[in-house]
């Protein structure tokens, strides 16, 4: 799958200047207030670092929906023998990330799938063990091909995302560096099948 090229126009450019201004009360963005309150040298950066910052999340958007074509037709060829019980136990998991979710909108779970999600009880539990079980064909999947290409996390790969961690990697916890490390090993499964 090749990446389409990512340009921004000048109207989207405004639109997220005009937001910011909006937030700080401001009319038009000005050399001092660029100085001022977002330490800049100048308007023409400041025009700059959103265009980049713009152009890097239509990029991201972009890798995100070629990764899930990607995957689809990798899930779609594929062939899988399930536990119907396994994957019961890992929709818990599901279920647990919308309770979270429906706690920091302050609702219930109840309440969060029929108003939020506009769902009924029933489809709500279906969707969770259907995304339980896509997650677990895409970790199958993502395991093969990392076993089969002979794929591994290096001490460059950890270098790379150091500015990404929020402390050094040897802090995390066992679990959290072997999420990590399967970020990483998906993202080099993804950019077989990517070209940017």
């Amino acid at each position: 799958i090749e990446l389409p090229e990512v340009s921004v126009s000048k109207k989207e450019i405004q639109e997220s200047i005009d937001e910011l201004l909006d937030i700080y009360g401001e009319k038009s963005i000005s050399e001092d207030f660029v100085k001022k309150e977002l330490e800049m040298n100048s308007v023409q950066e400041y025009y700059e670092s959103v265009r980049k910052e713009l152009t890097a999340g239509k990029r991201n958007q972009e890798f995100i929906s070629a990764r899930n074509k990607a995957m689809d037709y990798l899930i779609k060829e594929s062939k899988f023998v399930l536990d119907k019980e396994s994957v019961a136990e890992y929709s818990v998991e599901i279920v647990d990330s919308y309770e979270t979710e429906a706690y920091l909108y302050d609702m219930e779970l109840d309440r969060y799938v029929a108003e939020e999600l506009q769902m009924t009880e029933d489809e709500f539990f279906e969707e969770c063990y259907r995304e339980g079980e896509e997650l677990i064909k895409n970790y199958l999947i993502v395991g093969a091909i990392v076993k089969e290409e002979n794929l591994e996390v290096t001490e460059e790969d950890i270098k790379e995302l150091s500015g990404v961690f929020e402390k050094d990697f040897d802090e995390y916890s066992e679990e959290e560096k072997t999420y990590i490390q399967y970020q990483i090993l998906e993202n080099k499964v993804y950019k077989m099948f990517i070209k940017e």
